[in-house]
């Protein structure tokens, strides 16, 4: 009986990451925030930001108001601004633009190249840059791309002699817009014929390239008034949008018929209708802001009258309107709904999925409501909301800006590294958490930003460093909210420390994040240059094993300031590191009557060897014969002509194969060291086994590559013999982060050339 030795099956989880999120669950720390207007009404709409963290801001305001580049003058009733500050809240430029009439930006979005978009309304006559742009009635909708550094790149109008405007608005990855609003009447969006609209206002939805040229439009309506308010795409680039209907409308899946005006959802793929929902009573009801995860879910919310159902039973609402909140996954089956509200009204105006699972909100309240936290009390008449919640809809936390006046969150966004920004309007004095801003006018715009963790740092990942004899791990972590440029507190270093007291050597787990003051060593620092975030490689006390199981070391990450004796401590966290080289293959394999010897190995964490048997010299048709410590073996039952001998050490390693034919009595290399690549399981979740051969020494590159042919993740970067090989992929990305579900694929590149294989990961 073949007898192999016996085994722990290691963890799962080769990389634990606990610093994530208690840091994201408290409330947001103020970094900066800043008012702007004139005498009159001003307002930011909408808010974007781009990949360096800069923060982009579009509205409307009347009169005279500076943004921080020099006055700027409406030339009109209401005329459109375009602003943008850098992440640590400096000014770096701002337009405005406008007719006699009345016009505003309603949506703003960057691509990844950091070109901007904005779409909205105008009347009469008005000039982005490139030209006068002149309507052909009542309002026209507008869409207009500019540069990084605000020169206009194009600018376009659409409509008719009805209402006409953009209301939502989103960049896809090549710097093309999709675009979605209300239209009257007969408008072309630059394709070959005009939509039409079936009574009021309808739905449209347009796509245009980054060069404005138009690719598709569709629009969706009824006899009554149809409004899309807020557009959403997902990483597969499927399109998600939101609104109000009234009557019945077929949004591709068939008509939906309202009970009044309802709030609709619809999901659609770059060629066709995947799904559509209605909710809504007798009253009003109106879906306000979509947005996605990194799995492709789709959370909604809107404003309800009285009670709605979505998904999930009814939710009554505690007077004068409530907001529905609400998640449904990527094919449109409900996950969690809630009603969020005071007796008074409350709406959403803006939500954004964050990197860390949770979901940011913002819009207004008036008297008291409750978001599932402590009560939030209204200091006059509306005030700004903030919240986060978990993916399933939990409240985190949840904090309120007001004056006496009116005070309404319009625009929430986020930057790469999870930094909450956010724009709207205020009456009088508000205080956002920098001190109090006070209008000039009517209402004026404000902007602030938000650190979602606090001035500690927080470790984000500790992950084995590959291809090495072990006693390494990479600490990756999340700076400290401080170590941001124009910083009241400067961040001058990063210092990593090991706990010297080593864990059992089978800790299944994490250790706990109370320890002793002492007993922690110095492994390695980092000087603080503002980066989102940092890596350090650092020693461990011992490596796991398959064996000996998990054998955790456990770190904290001190951020240190220019003042003497100031410093942030991160919490915590634990990893272990394990020996990825396997042994080298078995040397002086010789065959002589039915018995097998070859030398020692030489592999200082040797475990065991394995010799499999073939009647064909391709390895991959091998089988096992048996395990043995033991350089030698009798293999007179096992019957074949080719024999295969690899090493194995304690880490569960396997080396390159020795190989004999017992009929010549002469070795070789097996045949089957061709360029190859798969993995196993299949699917998987949450993790997978890659396995490559080389069939030469070479620098070989293994990685992985999302559906869109970015690389996620380096499994390996190294020099290789010829020989079959075993990676992990964890599922994360090469920062640590957790990958959405979806389609991914292994790469080998090699001298001979390059092998690549389709994984899917599902959750």
């Amino acid at each position: 009986m073949k007898t192999k030795p016996s085994i722990m099956v290691l963890s799962a989880l080769a990389i634990l990451s606990l610093g994530i999120t208690p840091a994201m669950a408290q409330q947001p720390v103020h970094l900066w925030s800043h008012g702007f207007g004139g005498t009159s009404w001003d307002q930011g709409t909408s808010i974007a930001v781009d990949a360096d963290g800069n923060v982009i801001i579009a509205g409307s305001f009347q009169g005279t108001m500076n943004l921080g580049g020099g006055n700027l003058t409406s030339a009109g009733d209401r005329d459109i601004f375009l602003a943008q500050f850098g992440p640590g809240g400096a000014h770096q430029w701002s337009k405005s633009f406008g007719g006699t009439g009345y016009d505003e930006a309603t949506a703003v979005a960057v691509d990844p190249a950091g070109y901007v978009l904005v779409t909205g309304r105008f009347e009469n006559t008005i000039n982005f840059g490139g030209g006068a742009l002149i309507s052909a009635g009542g309002p026209d909708i507008f869409l207009a791309r500019f540069g990084p550094t605000g020169g206009h790149n194009w600018s376009k109008r659409f409509g008719s002699t009805g209402w006409d405007e953009g209301l939502a608005l989103v960049a896809d990855i090549s710097g093309g817009a999709i675009m979605a609003g209300a239209f009257e009447g007969a408008v072309q969006f630059g394709n070959t014929s005009s939509l039409y609209s079936a009574g009021g206002q309808d739905i449209f939805v347009a796509r245009y390239s980054a060069s404005g040229s138009p690719h598709w439009a569709q629009s969706f309506g009824g006899t009554a008034s149809d409004r899309a308010e807020a557009l959403a795409m997902d990483s597969a680039g499927d399109i998600i949008v939101t609104g109000i209907f009234a009557g019945t409308v077929d949004f591709g899946g068939g008509g939906l018929v309202s009970s009044g005006y309802d709030a609709f959802v619809a999901k659609y793929t770059a060629t066709s209708h995947q799904w559509s929902q209605r909710f809504g009573n007798t009253g009003d009801d109106i879906g306000t802001a979509v947005a996605t995860d990194g799995d492709n879910n789709v959370v909604v919310a809107g404003s309800f009258q009285t009670s709605i159902d979505l998904g999930g039973g009814a939710i009554w609402d505690n007077g004068g309107g409530d907001i529905f909140f609400a998640g449904f996954n990527g094919a449109g089956v409900h996950q969690w709904s809630q009603g969020l509200g005071g007796s008074s009204v409350d709406e959403a105006h803006s939500l954004v999925c964050d990197p860390y699972g949770g979901i940011l909100l913002t819009g207004y309240f008036w008297d008291i409501t409750n978001f599932g936290g402590d009560d939030l009390a209204s200091a006059g008449y509306a005030d700004v909301f903030l919240a986060r919640f978990t993916s399933s809809g939990a409240h985190q936390w949840s904090t309120s800006f007001g004056s006496t006046g009116y005070d309404y969150g319009l625009g929430v966004a986020l930057s790469g590294v999870g930094k909450v920004h956010t724009t709207g309007m205020f009456q009088g004095a508000v205080d956002f958490g920098g001190g109090v801003l006070t209008s000039a006018g009517s209402s004026d715009i404000f902007v602030a930003r938000y650190g979602p963790e606090p001035a500690a740092p927080f470790i984000s990942s500790i992950e084995d460093i590959g291809n090495d004899q072990g006693r390494l791990v990479k600490v990756r972590f999340v700076r400290s909210g401080f170590d941001v440029a124009f910083s009241s507190t400067s961040i001058v270093s990063y210092e990593l420390y090991r706990r010297d007291d080593p864990a059992p050597a089978f800790q299944w787990g994490p250790h706990d994040r109370s320890l002793r003051a002492d007993g922690w060593t110095f492994v390695g620092s980092v000087p603080a240059h503002a980066e989102p975030s940092y890596g350090i490689d650092a020693p461990t006390i011992g490596d796991s094993t398959i064996s000996l199981g998990d054998y955790y070391s456990t770190f904290f990450v001190r951020a240190a300031a220019a003042a003497a004796g100031t410093f942030y401590d991160s919490a915590p966290d634990s990893g272990y590191s394990i020996d990825n080289l396997a042994p080298g293959v078995p040397a002086g394999l010789a065959y002589n009557t039915g018995t097998l010897t070859w030398d020692e190995s030489r592999a200082e964490d040797f475990d065991y060897f394995t010799v499999y048997g073939a009647n064909t010299q391709v390895f991959g048709a091998a089988t096992v014969v048996d395990y043995c410590v033991a350089p030698t073996m009798d293999i007179t039952a096992a019957g074949c002509v080719f024999y295969f001998v690899t090493a194995t050490d304690f880490s569960g390693n396997e080396g390159a194969a020795a190989m004999i034919n017992t009929a010549s009595g002469v070795g070789g290399t097996p045949k089957d060291y061709v360029l190859s690549v798969s993995a196993y399981p299949n699917p998987f979740n949450p993790s997978t086994t890659v396995r490559y051969t080389l069939p030469a020494r070479g620098r070989v590159t293994v990685a992985v590559y999302d559906a869109r042919g970015a690389r996620v993740a380096t499994l390996v970067d190294a020099d290789q013999d010829a020989g079959a090989y075993t990676e992990r992929w964890d599922g994360r990305d090469g920062a640590g982060r957790t990958m959405s579900s979806g389609v991914y694929f292994v790469r080998v590149d090699h001298p001979a050339g390059t092998k690549a294989y389709k994984m899917v990961l599902l959750k």
